[in-house]
């Protein structure tokens, strides 16, 4: 629908869907986090080793968190790509991939005088990572003169609305 809006060059309506569509993967995102978090309780009745379920369940509440930053990344990512601005956003997928490598060694091994946290601590390598690019997205998408026009109508655009009119 970005696409679709910055083809007709409407620009209020742009923002409108990044605004909207912003908010409702937010909450959907908690959502699924809420879900997967109180969820988690199921890895006791798949018939499996105790010693793994003990092991496994920090691990799934912190990728439980880890789902409301990829999903808001993912966000920005649909609205940078509906603005045919794509680089940055692929970059920071690519380059993700190298810092929960190495934020893993850190973290697993206690590399460099960081503890060894084992199986928790690839947990919070994807948690750190998962925030990193979310946050460093969002700062491009604020700050830089591509999105600057989408941003400069957020005062009337920036408004969540139940029904809107959809022209395809």
């Amino acid at each position: 629908m970005v696409s679709l809006a910055h083809g007709k060059f409407d620009k209020q309506l742009v923002s409108h869907y990044f605004y909207n569509g912003f908010w409702l993967c937010a909450v959907f995102g908690v959502l699924i986090s809420l879900g997967l978090f109180f969820g988690r309780d199921i890895l006791l009745h798949l018939k499996q080793d105790p010693e793994v379920v003990n092991l496994a369940m920090p691990f799934m509440t912190l990728m439980s968190f880890s789902i409301i930053p990829m999903v808001l990344f993912m966000t920005l990512k649909q609205f940078a790509d509906g603005l045919q601005y794509t680089k940055t956003a692929m970059a920071l997928s690519i380059a993700a991939i190298p810092l929960n490598v190495f934020l893993n060694w850190l973290l697993i091994y206690g590399n460099w005088g960081f503890p060894r946290l084992e199986l928790i601590g690839a947990g919070y390598a994807t948690l750190i990572t998962r925030v990193t690019i979310f946050v460093l997205l969002g700062i491009v998408i604020l700050n830089h003169k591509v999105f600057k026009k989408y941003m400069a109508v957020s005062k009337t655009q920036w408004k969540i609305k139940k029904t809107r009119s959809y022209s395809f």
